[in-house]
Order: C-alpha cells, then sequence, then structure tokens
C-alpha cells in the first residue's frame, strides 16, 4: 500500500506537466488563429484604403447634407421673412 501511494505521489507532478503542454498547446493554437484574423483585417483595411476615396466624401457628403439643407432652408425663409413688407 505504501509502494502505490509513492508511485501516485511521484507521478503528480508529471501529470502536472502534462496538462501545463496541453494549455500551452491550445494557447499556440488560438494564437495562431488570432495572428489569420489580424493580418486578415489588416488586408481588408487596406484594401478599404486603396480603393477609392470619392465614395468617402460622398459617404460623408450624405450624412451631412440633411442637417445642411435644414440650415439653409430655415436661413433662407428667416431671410425672406425680413424683406417682406409688414
Amino acid at each position: 500500500m505504501q509502494v502505490a501511494k509513492t508511485v501516485a505521489d511521484d507521478s503528480e507532478p508529471y501529470r502536472r506537466l502534462i496538462e501545463l503542454q496541453k494549455q500551452m498547446i491550445g494557447l499556440v493554437q488560438q494564437h495562431e488563429k488570432t495572428k489569420r484574423e489580424c493580418a486578415a483585417l489588416r488586408a481588408q483595411l487596406l484594401e478599404e484604403m486603396a480603393g477609392p476615396r470619392r465614395s468617402l466624401r460622398q459617404g460623408f457628403g450624405r450624412l451631412v447634407a440633411g442637417p445642411l439643407k435644414r440650415v439653409a432652408v430655415s436661413w433662407k425663409l428667416r431671410m425672406d421673412s425680413r424683406s417682406q413688407p409688414i
């Protein structure tokens, strides 16, 4: 019985080593996957940046156009009301 307990105690560090090696393998695989994902995102970003800049300006123009039109109409209405005789 004493021998069996000694063998079990002696094998515990080995089991811990095996478990740590499994964790390291998992982390290496996760790291490789995130490296591939990062490279794909970087390539996509470079592709989008290399594309036509005009589309970005048009998108910004559409974003700003609505509020600017409202301001222009409001200003025009104020100017028209001031020029009409009372």
